[in-house]
């Protein structure tokens, strides 16, 4: 039979068990229990934030003014891809190419000069006329009255050893030689007093005299100078022709002192030693001589190339080139001047972007929160402005400044990151764009946050 009480009994039970509140309760049990457990256990990134902006992993390389000449073509355009080497402005070449003639005609002549010098040192040292040919210098006679000077020191050696006949004969012989010499010095002395009128009234010199380059030296040294260049300029001319002067005449007083006593030499062996010292001490005195005019021709020529190769290299100028591969960023305040000084910066040349695996990331970070940033620390970049499609770019920290940058409001530290990029990214981006920045300097669980947030602590 069927108990009431059951019923009754079933009724209460479900009434007292299996109400709203057994329901609920339950539930929010779990939910708190895992919730507990979450911010226990599960973490959150510690982050710095900041503005950052992409920029080129190496400084863009600047492309700067090489003349103060006006421009008259300019391939210079914003956004342009460049390859090193290809002309990018054009001057108009202001060289003087007169100028230029007359260096490399003075060039000429002192190398020709040189090869005159080289060939009187050799014949001094070999004690013979080595020239096929007269020089436009007089070396080679100068060569040759060195020689004549030095046979009669050998004439007067063999008089020693020889018979009174012998003596006598050479005697003559060495009259001959000396009255020789002599006028060959008084021709050298009225040149040199003719030149040296000539340099001082700019009144010309006959190509055909002896010694008529230094004239034309002269002459294409002065092109251009007047006043106290000029003057400056004669005096070193006259100097230099009065210095030859003296010797000349130096050498004349001693031939005619030789001729003088030539009637009167003595033949004893006293004598031999010292002619032999006296071809020594000529040879020697002449290779001094002759070295120190190839010393200072050589100097001249190295001034004279130095201001022929600045000639040339302003005339090389003219070109401005891309020192490298990449692509043109211009300075619009510049944009249509045609007159610019030189070392002006015209544009940079940045690395193309689209072949870039990696990109720099510039940001700033106020002096708080830099103790906590490290290098390799990652660093998040959300691009999403002037994009199609936000980005995120992520990377890590290499560079921390040392010392603060010095702003209008506050002093602010410089930190570099390097970025990853995807070739489609690469193809999407550009320098100079700027996004948020999140430099993650550690990890904590949500319990500690909430701990350091409720008892405000950093």
């Amino acid at each position: 039979m069927f108990n009431p009480e059951t019923l009754e009994t079933s009724e209460f039970y479900n009434h007292r068990f299996k109400n709203f509140a057994t329901h609920l309760l339950v539930p929010a049990a779990i939910a708190l229990v895992a919730a507990l457990l979450f911010l226990i256990f599960a973490q959150r990134e510690i982050t710095i934030t900041s503005t950052g902006e992409l920029t080129p992993l190496q400084a863009p390389v600047s492309v700067q003014a090489t003349a103060a000449n006006r421009i008259i073509t300019n391939h210079l355009k914003e956004g342009k891809f460049v390859r090193q080497g290809e002309p990018l402005v054009t001057y108009h070449d202001v060289a003087n190419p007169e100028q230029a003639k007359v260096y490399q005609a003075q060039v000429q002549q002192y190398q020709d000069q040189l090869t005159a010098l080289n060939q009187y040192k050799k014949g001094l040292t070999a004690n013979q006329d080595v020239f096929t040919q007269d020089d436009a210098f007089g070396y080679r006679q100068a060569l040759q009255d060195y020689l004549s000077q030095r046979q009669i020191y050998v004439l007067d050696a063999q008089q020693v050893s020889g018979t009174q006949a012998t003596a006598n004969d050479k005697t003559v012989k060495v009259n001959q030689m000396l009255q020789q010499s002599i006028q060959t010095i008084n021709r050298n002395i009225a040149a040199y007093q003719k030149l040296l009128t000539a340099v001082q009234n700019k009144s010309g010199y006959p190509d055909d005299q002896p010694f008529s380059y230094l004239y034309q030296s002269f002459v294409a040294e002065s092109t251009g100078l007047d006043g106290s260049d000029l003057a400056k300029l004669k005096t070193t001319y006259t100097g230099q022709i009065s210095e030859k002067l003296d010797a000349e005449q130096q050498q004349l007083d001693s031939f005619k002192l030789q001729q003088a006593n030539n009637a009167n030499s003595d033949v004893s062996h006293v004598q031999l030693e010292t002619d032999q010292q006296k071809m020594a001490a000529l040879q020697a005195e002449q290779l001094k001589s002759v070295t120190g005019q190839i010393t200072q021709t050589n100097q001249s020529l190295t001034e004279l190339k130095a201001k022929l190769t600045t000639l040339q290299d302003q005339a090389t100028d003219s070109t401005l080139k891309a020192p490298t591969t990449g692509v043109l960023h211009l300075d619009d305040s510049l944009r249509g001047k045609k007159y610019l000084p030189s070392g002006t910066t015209l544009a940079e040349i940045y690395p193309v972007l689209q072949h870039q695996k990696k990109v720099a990331l510039t940001l700033m970070v106020i002096p708080n929160d830099i103790t906590s940033i490290k290098k390799s620390q990652n660093v998040r970049l959300k691009i999403a402005r002037h994009v199609p499609v936000p980005l995120v770019l992520n990377g890590k920290v290499t560079q921390i400044d040392s010392g603060p940058t010095v702003t209008k409001d506050t002093n602010v530290f410089k930190v570099t990151a390097q970025v990853n990029l995807t070739p489609k990214q690469a193809r999407t981006l550009r320098y100079g764009l700027a996004g948020e920045v999140s430099i993650i300097t550690g990890k904590k669980t949500y319990w500690n946050f909430l701990k350091d947030q409720l008892l405000n602590k950093s």
